[in-house]
């Protein structure tokens, strides 16, 4: 007896298992739109979990083209370039919404951050000027000009000498971390050693000490810096 043989279909761009594929090309812009709608506009949490639904059907999807491909023999070039190409376009615009979701759920957050910043910093800065200012120096901020206060600089002195070091181990001993961000500027780096002379650059950034800021900070942290300044600034006058 002869063996029986599979039955094997002519392979067009019809043929079921393409169809499966296309249909995975296809749920890519859909699982995008439900979960633009959800993130950007505030959409039903149930938009999310179709999303999910779709994007696990599209797997399923992905197993079985190549089963009946094989089954009934209708490989094909076309079927062989797109499978990956819409492998790749669900996998990558699932992952491309979900972190667009994360980072615009960061920035609702943004004005409330920002506006706690500068209230911090303020306070500081009021603080420095009123009761430090034997010691420390703060950049003046224009009429009309709003800081978001990336860092909290400060201009550090010692009886009339500017001496960061000091300051900066004062301040550590109280617990108070600080940061040398301008120091040493880019004309000190080894790539530019020597070939700029820049001493007003020189004398501001080996003066210049940050100041621990962002956006959460707990009252008693404010406290204790804010003692650590006026304690670093009754030392200065002595």
């Amino acid at each position: 007896m002869k063996a029986v043989s599979s039955r094997r279909l002519p392979a067009h761009p019809l043929a079921l298992p393409n169809l499966l594929t296309y249909a995975r090309i296809i749920a890519v812009p859909v699982v995008v739109g439900l979960l633009f709608w959800q993130s950007i506009f505030d959409g039903a949490l149930w938009l999310r979990w179709v999303a999910l639904a779709i994007f696990i059907a599209a797997g399923v999807t992905d197993i079985l083209d190549g089963y009946f491909a094989r089954m009934w023999g209708q490989q094909s070039s076309l079927g062989r370039m797109l499978d990956p190409i819409a492998d790749k376009l669900i996998v990558s615009a699932a992952l491309l919404m979900l972190a667009a979701a994360v980072a615009l759920r960061s920035l609702q957050g943004l004005d409330a951050a920002l506006a706690s910043r500068r209230q911090y910093a303020e306070r500081l800065r009021r603080v420095l000027t009123e009761d430090c200012a034997e010691a420390f120096a703060v950049q003046r901020i224009p009429d009309g000009v709003q800081s978001n206060f990336q860092n909290l600089g400060v201009l550090c002195r010692r009886q009339g000498r500017r001496d960061v070091t000091m300051v900066q181990a004062e301040l550590g001993a109280a617990g108070i971390e600080t940061r040398r961000y301008f120091w040493p500027p880019l004309h000190q780096l080894p790539a530019y050693r020597g070939r700029f002379s820049l001493p007003i650059t020189d004398e501001i950034g080996d003066a210049i000490l940050c100041l621990p800021l962002h956006s959460w900070m707990e009252p008693s942290m404010l406290d204790r810096i804010t003692a650590a300044l006026r304690q670093t600034a009754s030392r200065a006058n002595t």
